[in-house]
């Protein structure tokens, strides 16, 4: 390889690195997808050979995602987001592309040596119509639609248990629920929303969350777990507290609050069920 292709390779690795820094850290990706891909199998036989290619193919799938997500949101980005990698072109959108492209291949490997693509099948079918389409999409609709992919890979199989289905609906609406809350910030910023359209966005995100803490109930009605029904209990009373100060106030500071708090809200309660399962 020539100085020159050296350089240039090297200059797209660092790229590409600085993106996955600031939109995609695996040290929190990572444990992202192993609670996901595990919280819905847990209490069921799982060989620890298969532990490793379960959990790259959950991030893999949540990788290609984030990708394709920003990729169609450049030129939003461009103007509102101008300091992004993607965005200043620090990373070309070709780089990110192939990025795409092999994460989606490897995870589809991984899926047939496993014997189980039909969930890879399953995403496809629901991502490619919504990245297709997204333009038309109504703003209202996208993050229920979006978010699917946490409700998918808790579930897993078609053939999940009806606990399993209910935990992976938690899972959805819940991250459902933080996408329509987290989002008002940017409502603000962006676009000077009117109160009663933040207000909406707020009413939804809550109404979500609310949905969600039931559908855990639900898989705990199922398949009982103590440790994830104390870590939810505990979870909703703090998550709660944010929630009502969103209520009344839907702005950028109540909004910001729930970045982290209201994504550890639901992430807590399904890696407490995977311990639960293990004691």
């Amino acid at each position: 390889m020539k100085t020159n292709e050296k350089e240039e390779h090297t200059s797209t690795v660092r790229a590409v690195a600085a993106w996955m820094r600031e939109r995609f850290p695996p040290l929190i990706t990572l444990p992202l997808a192993a609670v996901l891909t595990f919280s819905g199998q847990a209490g069921n036989p799982c060989p620890w050979q298969s532990v490793p290619a379960t959990i790259l193919y959950g991030w893999l799938i949540l990788l290609a995602l984030r990708i394709i997500d920003d990729l169609t949101d450049l030129e939003h980005d461009r103007i509102w987001h101008p300091r992004r990698t993607l965005s200043r072109g620090w990373v070309t959108t070709a780089s990110l592309g192939w990025l795409a492209a092999i994460s989606v291949m490897a995870a589809a490997a991984l899926a047939v040596m496993s014997g189980s693509i039909e969930l890879t099948v399953i995403l496809a079918s629901v991502y490619l119509p919504f990245f297709l389409f997204k333009s038309g999409i109504p703003a209202l609709v996208r993050p229920f639609w979006i978010n699917l992919v946490f409700g998918l890979l808790i579930t897993g199989t078609a053939e999940a248990s009806w606990g399993r289905v209910a935990l992976g609906a938690f899972g959805w609406l819940a991250a459902t629920g933080h996408d329509f809350c987290h989002s008002i910030a940017d409502m603000v910023e962006q676009s000077g929303s009117a109160e009663g359209k933040l207000r909406l966005a707020a009413q939804t995100g809550i109404v979500c969350y609310g949905l969600s803490f039931v559908m855990a109930l639900v898989a705990l009605v199922l398949e009982p777990n103590i440790v994830m029904a104390l870590a939810l209990a505990c979870s909703g009373i703090w998550l709660g507290r944010w929630l009502l100060r969103l209520w009344e106030d839907p702005g950028v500071q109540t909004a910001r609050a729930l970045y982290v708090r209201g994504f550890l809200a639901f992430v807590l309660p399904l890696a407490a069920r995977i311990v639960g399962f293990m004691l």
